[in-house]
């Protein structure tokens, strides 16, 4: 598991700090929580729904102003 997260970082350039994100241990225990059944979002959902609903959220928090 460890050489999987390992080389993803490592081919996509992630920086090391990525690691240290508040969100790092809330994605790796999603994924795990999820099974072996989980479906990764793609590119295009990336993109798309799920950003829109991550600027949403922090629109209505007050975290983004004039969008």
């Amino acid at each position: 598991m460890r050489k999987v997260i390992n080389m993803f970082s490592y081919a996509n350039a992630l920086p090391f700090n990525s690691a240290i994100s508040y969100y790092y241990p809330l994605m790796v225990s999603a994924i795990a929580d999820a099974g072996p059944g989980f479906k990764a979002p793609i590119v295009k959902d990336l993109a798309g729904p799920c950003l829109e609903v991550v600027v949403h959220n922090c629109v209505v928090q007050g975290l983004l102003v004039g969008h």
